[in-house]
């Protein structure tokens, strides 16, 4: 879900700056929907690590 929230927010700004100052290149949209996907992905490997951690447990005093 979060991916195709960021996906599409990422390919509506470049589709936005595409038409505004880029004369309707298609770079800016694949580049926002690449920064979009990579920022979903971040934020799924951030929670998976959160979770790996918090069931760890600490290791033995000794």
């Amino acid at each position: 879900n979060d991916c195709i929230l960021k996906f599409g927010g990422g390919v509506l700004l470049g589709g936005v700056f595409s038409l505004l100052f880029f004369k309707r290149k298609r770079w800016p949209v694949i580049l926002g929907g690449g920064i979009g996907i990579g920022m979903a992905y971040a934020n799924c490997e951030q929670d998976l690590n959160a979770t790996v951690l918090a069931h760890r447990s600490p290791p033995p005093c000794l």
